[in-house]
């Protein structure tokens, strides 16, 4: 067995024909000492050394516009040469005038505008150009930028004011068209609010400085959304404001202006200024031979006092003041029927902070019910009963045999009164009240007397509708056991029905109505036993009373002709006649014939003015 040491030939990457020269690129090989570089002017050679490279790319200027060439790449190592690469071909062009730039792009400081483009191939140098319109017209800001360099900076530039940019390249056979539009504009950096922390009888802010700034406003609003008022300049980029009220919400957004500009506003923060702890707000419960104090735990509160008096408004003692933990207390030491007045006190740092009065008097269980009483009212029965003192409501409970067993319908009832409808047609009931307060409830009260719910009327049949002028007449057949008619009213016949009136008779008048628009109605009745279903629909349109006029026209040869017209029409003729007969207008008047047309679509009579003998105008209403 043998083998051979070769030296690795390179790969030909790329071979781009670029302006006046050919851009050769191809792969490193390890331990070579340089590459020779191979052309000709066939794919099939031959090939004729024309360089060497000790890097793995070449560009080759010795070439001529516009021919093809075909290239090869040798890897040497010391007197060793490799096997060709890969063949590759390029063709280099004339010298021309360059492209215009592409990749524009402009970024706006505060100072500045930034411009930057990518390279042009055959491009000496470019120009800026700039404009305050979009499209132009461009005046040239820089002619001096390098093809190296490919960025400007335009310091000439006014805060807020949009500029429009186009970057043109050049060489020595002229320029390009103009690239891209881009626009940038220069704005004056916006701060950053980094705090607003509430304090105690004020606000502190602090936000980042800007060397450009000459001062900063501080803008403050009880709203996140604004609006924001200046309530102060800085030069610092802190600010104290005093001028709030404890436990306040406000919200600040400071802006930075340089001379007459001023920046965006910042982010928003909010702050709460602090004073003592709020007040409590404390409710009280009365028991058999106690009190039971609660109230919300409010902010900043370290701990809370309560006292007591028995005349409103004080003098107080103190009950207990070491509340630290929880927000209730409950008072042992008093005695029934006695009124005793309290206020918690919210302590801290910064000071005491009383609650609201509250008066309570402890109580033992209330008394019973009296006077217990039941009807029936569309088809709800209706409970009532006297007055119980020192009581915070009622029970309700029900059965349907007198002496029970009774069910609780309703607890906690704060009125003298209760509406029960769940009841259902042909059973009796009878109804008993206990009396409740924080000490407990009464016995039940006596029975009621006993009720029972009837049936509801049937639906009202036969009901029509007659619009008249600003009015409309509805007309129903009676319902046997119906003891009222309620009336209801939509715009539209699908439309939500509404209770305009309640009446005793089967009629009605609406004369809420406005002439011309069309109104929908159902009618229902009612009885103890509640409310029937609707009618069937019923509509109508009230409308004005039209002035029409008779016009009777006699001819010459005593022929007679009549017209049924609106007032306006016989105005119109007579006007016509008088013109007519003062030499204007035409001679002929025409007067749709609305008589019996037989098959025809329009008739027609055509007066001739010479031929009238004479006419009457007879006016009326319909």
């Amino acid at each position: 067995m043998y083998g051979v040491r070769t030296l690795a030939a390179p790969n030909l990457y790329s071979a781009y024909g670029k302006v006046e020269y050919v851009q050769l690129d191809w792969s490193s090989v390890y331990n070579a000492d340089y590459y020779n570089i191979k052309r000709s002017t066939s794919v099939n050679g031959p090939y004729t050394t024309v360089a060497t490279s000790g890097s793995s790319e070449y560009k080759d200027y010795n070439v001529q516009a516009n021919q093809k060439y075909y290239y090869v790449i040798t890897t040497v190592d010391n007197n060793t040469e490799s096997k060709p690469s890969n063949v590759l071909s390029a063709t280099p062009t004339d010298r021309v005038s360059p492209q215009p730039p592409s990749g524009v792009y402009a970024s706006a400081g505060q100072t500045n505008i930034y411009i930057s483009w990518d390279a042009v191939d055959n491009a000496d140098g470019y120009k800026v150009k700039r404009s305050t319109i979009s499209g132009g017209p461009y005046t040239t800001v820089s002619e001096s930028v390098y093809n190296f360099n490919r960025s400007y900076r335009d310091y000439d530039v006014a805060y807020n004011q949009p500029y429009y940019y186009v970057i043109t390249a050049y060489n020595e056979v002229g320029e390009s068209s103009v690239s891209q539009e881009v626009y940038g504009v220069r704005t004056l950096t916006t701060p950053s609010l980094y705090t607003a922390s509430g304090q105690v009888g004020y606000v502190q802010l602090d936000w980042s400085s800007n060397y450009r700034a000459d001062y900063y406003n501080v803008k403050r609003s009880t709203s996140a959304n604004g609006a924001y008022t200046t309530v102060a300049t800085s030069v610092y980029s802190d600010y104290r404001d005093y001028d709030v009220e404890a436990y306040n919400k406000y919200y600040y957004v400071i802006t930075a202006v340089d001379g007459s500009t001023e920046s965006n506003a910042s982010n928003v923060l909010s702050a709460t200024p602090i004073a003592k702890a709020d007040q409590p707000y404390l409710q009280a419960t009365a028991g058999n031979s106690k009190v039971t104090l609660n109230w919300n735990d409010v902010a900043y509160a370290n701990s809370y006092k309560v006292l007591r008096a028995t005349t409103s408004g004080g003098p107080y003692s103190t009950v207990t003041d070491n509340v630290y933990a929880g927000t209730s207390f409950t008072d042992y030491n008093v005695e029934n029927f006695n009124a005793y007045y309290y206020v918690v006190v919210a302590v801290n740092d910064a000071g005491e902070t009383k609650s609201n009065e509250v008066s309570v008097t402890p109580i033992a269980v209330p008394t019973v019910p009296q006077n217990v009483q039941a009807n029936i009212q569309n088809g709800k029965a209706i409970v009532i009963w006297d007055v119980v003192d020192y009581t915070s409501g009622y029970n309700v409970k029900r059965a349907s045999t007198s002496g029970g067993p009774y069910t609780t319908i309703a607890t906690n009832v704060t009125s003298t009164a209760y509406v029960d409808d769940t009841i259902v047609p042909n059973v009796s009931y009878v109804y008993v009240i206990t009396a409740i307060n924080t000490s407990g409830e009464s016995a039940p009260s006596q029975e009621s007397n006993p009720i029972m719910l009837v049936n509801a009327p049937t639906a009202p049949e036969g009901l029509e509708a007659l619009g008249g002028n600003n009015n409309i007449t509805l007309t129903w057949n009676a319902v046997s056991n119906a003891t009222a008619y309620q009336i209801k009213r939509a715009n539209a016949e699908n439309g939500s029905f509404e209770y305009i009136a309640q009446v005793q008779s089967t009629s009605f008048v609406d004369s809420n109505v406005t002439n011309g628009n069309v109104y929908y109605y159902v009618v229902t009745a009612i009885n103890s036993g509640g409310e029937s279903a609707d009618s069937s629909i019923a509509y109508a349109s009230p409308k004005a009373k039209e002035q029409r006029a008779m016009l009777e026209i006699e001819m010459t040869n005593g022929d007679r002709y009549e017209y049924d017209v609106t007032l306006e029409k016989a105005q119109d003729f007579v006007n016509w006649y008088i013109a007519r007969a003062n030499g204007q207008g035409s001679m002929v008047y025409v007067m749709e014939n609305t008589g019996n047309s037989g098959p025809f679509d329009d008739r027609y009579d055509y007066l001739f003015f010479n031929n009238i003998y004479s006419f009457q105008v007879n006016e009326y209403e319909q």
